[in-house]
Order: C-alpha cells, then sequence, then structure tokens
C-alpha cells in the first residue's frame, strides 16, 4: 500500500524521467560516429586502458580524469564505441536529476518539474546528450557540488567540484558561483572554499608527480597561449546552440531585480556573466563551452516561468515557452546531424579504404576526429602518436618538428578534411613530396585520402 501510495505521489516524476532515461538509453544504442572531439578521447582512453600515459605517450590538451573514467569502462565491460558512450550517458541523465533535486530544494516540485522539462528539451541535451566531450561529466559533478552545498555536505562538495575541474578547467569559473550560494543560503562557504583547494591541490600534485612537466605544458599552457584572446568568432554552432540562453538568462534576470529574488538573481545572472565573459575570451566558441551554465538557466527560466504565470503577467511568463520552442526547432539541421546515422557514412566508408589498403601494421595520420575514429575501430596506430592533430596543436609544438617525427614514424595513410594539412607551409610540403591522392570521400565534411607514393 505504501509503495502504491509512493508511486500515485510521484507519478509525473516518474513518468518524466522514465521518458528522458528512454530517450538517451535509444541514443545511446544506435550511437553512430560524427566530426567530433569525443571520437580523440575515445581512442586516448583506449590507449590509456592498455597501459598508455597521457601527456607522456601521446598529446593531450585536458586534465586527466576523463580519459581514465572512459578507460575504466573499457576495462570493465571491453572496448567498443557504445561502452564509450556510457561516460557521458550516465552524467547526462543524472544532471536531469540533479536539476530537479535543486530545483525542489530551492522553490518547490512543480518548478523542479517545469526546470527539469525545459533542460530536457534543451538543444544541447537534445542533440548532444550523448557527446562524449567531457563536459557532461564536468555538468553534473557542479551540479552535484550545489546540491551537496544545500544538503549541508560542504566536504562531499569541495570534492565533487574539485574532481570537476579535472575533468575540465572550465569547471573552475563556477567556483564563485558555489561560495555565493554557499553563503546564500548560509552554508559554510569558508570550508567549502579550503576543502577545494586542499582536494584540488592533491589532485594537481599527484597528477604532476605521474605525469611531469608535460602535464602542465599541455593543459595550461597550451590553453593559455593558443585559446585565450579578445577575439570573437561567432560560428554555426554558437548562434543557434547557445544565444537563446542569454536570452532566457535576460528575461529571468530582469526578473529577478524586480521582485528583489537572490536566488533567482543568482542563477540568472552569474550564468550570463559566465557566457558573455566566454564570447570575449576564446577564438573558438562551441556549444559546450557554455554547457556549465545550461542547468542553471533552466532553473532561473522555470522559476521566472511559473512566478510570473501565476501573477497577472501570463504574456511575460509565455515569453520562457516561446525562447525554448523557437531555440528547438531553429537547430533542427543539427538534429539531422547528431541523431541520423546517415549522416555518418563517411567514416564507415573511410574506415574500408584503411582496412583494404594498409595491413595491422601499417600507421594512418590526419583530420583527428576521422582518423582517431578509423584508429579506435580498426586498430591502425596514429604516426607519431598525435592523437590531437589539430592545428592548433601542432602549431604550438613547432611544425618542423611534427615533420621530423612523421618521417621517423611514417604514415601509410593521411586522412585531409579537405586540403587543410596540404595547404599548410611545411606540412603541407612533406606531404606533398610524400604521398598521393588514393580517393575522396564526400559527406558533411569532404575527405581527401592520400596514400604514400
Amino acid at each position: 500500500m505504501k509503495f502504491k501510495q509512493t508511486l500515485e505521489k510521484n507519478k509525473i516524476e516518474i513518468i518524466l524521467f522514465s521518458l528522458i532515461f528512454t530517450f538517451v538509453l535509444i541514443k545511446l544504442l544506435h550511437a553512430h560516429p560524427i566530426s567530433s572531439d569525443e571520437n580523440i578521447y575515445y581512442l586516448m582512453a583506449k590507449y590509456v586502458s592498455q597501459g598508455v600515459l597521457p601527456y607522456v605517450n601521446f598529446n593531450f590538451a585536458h586534465p586527466p580524469l576523463q580519459v581514465f573514467s572512459i578507460a575504466l569502462l573499457f576495462r570493465t565491460f571491453g572496448i567498443n564505441f557504445v561502452v564509450a558512450k556510457l561516460s557521458t550517458f550516465i552524467p547526462s541523465f543524472v544532471s536531469a536529476i540533479l536539476i530537479f533535486l535543486i530545483s525542489k530544494n530551492l522553490f518547490n516540485k512543480k518548478i523542479a518539474i517545469i526546470a527539469t522539462i525545459f533542460f530536457a528539451l534543451a538543444p544541447q541535451f537534445l542533440a548532444a546528450s550523448d557527446q562524449g566531450i567531457g563536459m557532461w561529466e564536468v555538468v553534473a559533478l557542479i551540479l552535484l557540488s550545489a546540491y551537496a552545498t544545500l544538503k549541508n555536505k560542504i566536504k562531499f562538495s569541495a570534492l565533487a567540484f574539485s574532481l570537476a575541474i579535472f575533468f575540465r578547467y572550465l569547471a573552475i569559473f563556477y567556483f564563485p558561483f558555489l561560495i555565493l550560494l554557499a553563503i546564500l543560503k548560509k552554508k559554510n562557504a569558508k570550508q567549502f572554499f579550503l576543502f577545494t583547494i586542499l582536494f584540488s591541490g592533491i589532485i594537481f600534485t599527484v597528477s604532476y608527480a605521474i605525469f611531469g612537466y608535460e602535464f602542465i605544458n599541455q593543459t595550461i599552457l597550451f590553453q593559455i597561449f593558443s585559446k585565450l584572446a579578445y577575439t570573437v568568432n561567432f560560428g554555426y554552432t554558437y548562434l543557434p546552440m547557445v544565444l537563446f540562453t542569454i536570452f532566457l538568462e535576460a528575461v529571468s534576470l530582469l526578473y529577478a531585480y524586480i521582485y528583489k529574488n537572490k536566488t533567482l538573481l543568482l542563477f540568472s545572472a552569474y550564468p550570463l556573466i559566465y557566457d558573455l565573459s566566454l564570447i570575449l575570451a576564446f577564438k573558438n566558441i562551441v556549444y559546450f563551452y557554455f554547457l556549465p551554465s545550461l542547468p542553471f538557466v533552466m532553473i532561473a527560466a522555470a522559476t521566472t516561468f511559473s512566478m510570473t504565470f501565476k501573477s497577472k503577467q501570463k504574456l511575460f511568463a509565455l515569453i520562457i515557452p516561446a525562447i525554448i520552442l523557437v531555440s528547438i526547432f531553429q537547430n533542427i539541421p543539427t538534429y539531422e546531424v547528431y541523431l541520423n546515422p546517415a549522416s555518418s557514412t563517411s567514416f564507415s566508408q573511410i574506415e574500408q579504404i584503411v582496412l583494404n589498403n594498409t595491413s595491422p601494421q601499417d600507421k594512418i595520420f590526419g583530420e583527428s576526429s576521422m582518423t582517431d575514429y578509423v584508429s579506435f575501430v580498426t586498430g591502425r596506430a596514429i604516426a607519431g602518436n598525435y592523437l590531437d592533430s589539430f592545428d592548433a596543436y601542432l602549431q604550438y609544438q613547432n611544425p618542423q618538428i611534427v615533420v621530423q617525427n612523421l618521417e621517423k614514424n611514417k604514415s601509410k595513410i593521411i586522412i585531409d578534411q579537405g586540403n587543410f594539412y596540404q595547404l599548410q607551409p611545411i606540412i603541407g610540403t612533406f606531404i606533398q613530396q610524400n604521398y598521393k591522392l588514393l580517393t575522396t570521400v564526400y559527406g558533411i565534411q569532404i575527405y581527401n585520402v592520400l596514400i604514400e607514393k
């Protein structure tokens, strides 16, 4: 009887989370490759699961916890693409649960349900909740830290946030938010601050002891000197995937200011400051930089919607779902890429080309997303261990050194996105002298597959 009463009392939440779980599970079971950084991280995790160290044996521009957590999954369940996706399936679903719990704790059950629905309808979640770009783990851990703070579990909150930092350093920028949340809710902010410094310092020290100077060089110095500048690149990925959250933040901030709601003010103003700061600070703006803000934006939007809808401001309240609906329809082309397996046919084509023209001992090199996926599924090693062969890293290391390494570790096949590598002054000369065009594969991107002369 008690169980039935519990089900009846929570039937809306049960239905909601069942739908979200089913959606994410379907995506997991129909996982297919796309041109994404996740292919790089999955290959790196495969290397790590086989005893190869990042920073020491191959370049990795981020903190170590992502590839080690995926490597643990590989060691437990075997190395394949679907298992790799578990690393995102779990935190993205857990994030939805934590949004509900945080909203319910701060406001009420109704707002918690609305916030969770808004989050599940966000284009970032619909399109990319299965994308292993290292940020869904950050989102889940920041939310876990916030919830632990609200429950007065300060040491656990500090540990969760410290772990978030060592998935992606971007998490650091939400440190002030969590301190402000602790102050606002009269928790021990000083203890949270000190234990976060302590736990982060321990993780950093252990990482440096294991990986050495290259850990700092690749994860900190490279990020600073290659990615930060006061210029903006308003790419297609940024505008439709992220711009709508800024409108939601602005609307919620206006309401919070008018009615002097401090919690709503924090949940709308801080994400807005964070998002605008990223736009000003980074050369390349992509959707996943903004994911840490998404849950708090949706909590703020749900709160604004609920409070205004109950008042005489129903027209104002409808602005919130209108913005979300516009963003959903605006991103239909993005869903086609992320959700339709037909968009990934070039991956299987190039995989077959590599298998037909190489032996297991041969190496390959090229555009990171495609080349690393092909290496992951075929077992062909990457020449020079350039698992991340993006131009920013090759330029940071020095193209002359890259060419010297490629001469020592000859690649049988080079996979070029268009003529990108071939048009580079130093690397391009090396390719033109040693390789010839084998075939061209057409898809969302155009790939030229080159073979040794």
